[in-house]
């Protein structure tokens, strides 16, 4: 949906809300309202609106509108900050098979924020998130592989993870640290290892890459999803 129509979509929302009509808005364009405000997007930015937004769509079950509340409480956007309530929104978004959430609980998990520091329950969580193919999980697992962090000792699946990770894509702070941690792993592997490695990080990227496939097929029956 382009900026032009998004815009279009809020003042609709608004209007119909404040009329009772918005029987048949849907969760994701409740969740898209949430998002204009949290933004700025034709509309004024308004947390506390984007918050409301978020929580109705939440209501009717849409996994992201539980994971944008989840990043509300950690940064304390229209509410005073809040770990627990950070963790109690994840774990929502989690149960619905959100990626996402997945990593970001982990990550919880991981450093012990909102909850006691489970290093196997996040990896744990970040292995269900790089089984979707969601690259920051397979970078954060590769990096637990690579440690003993949850898991047992693994270089060369740590390896295979962080490159497979790198070549879906992640953020570039995130692919700094990533290709910082391949060095580091490449120093201690020796050449068959490597291979090995390799040969496993261009199937997951190709496993991915039917994935997300599958979901742009998807999301092309469905309009949009966030």
């Amino acid at each position: 949906m382009s900026i032009g129509r998004a815009a279009v979509l809020a003042t609709f929302l608004a209007l119909a809300s404040m009329r009772g009509l918005a029987a048949d808005v849907t969760a994701n364009d409740m969740n898209r309202m949430g998002i204009l405000y949290a933004t700025g997007t034709g509309v004024p930015k308004d947390y506390v609106a984007a918050l409301a937004w978020y929580q109705r769509a939440a209501q009717s079950g849409s996994a992201s509108a539980m994971s944008n509340i989840a990043t509300m409480y950690f940064h304390g956007l229209g509410v005073p900050q809040n770990f627990e309530e950070t963790v109690k929104w994840l774990r929502l978004a989690v149960r619905q098979g959100d990626a996402t959430a997945q990593n970001r609980l982990g990550a919880m998990y991981e450093d012990g924020l909102g909850v006691r520091k489970n290093p196997r329950e996040a990896s744990e969580l970040f292995g269900l998130a790089a089984r979707q193919g969601y690259a920051p999980a397979m970078a954060n697992l590769g990096r637990a592989y690579a440690r003993g962090i949850g898991v047992k000792r693994d270089e060369t699946h740590a390896y295979a993870l962080i490159s497979a990770a790198v070549e879906i894509g992640v953020l570039k702070g995130d692919r700094e640290a990533a290709l910082y941690e391949l060095a580091a792993l490449s120093q201690r592997l020796d050449a068959k290892q490597i291979d090995r490695a390799q040969a496993d990080a261009r199937a997951l990227v190709v496993a991915t890459h039917s994935k997300q496939v599958s979901a742009r097929e998807e999301d092309a029956r469905n309009v949009y999803r966030l």
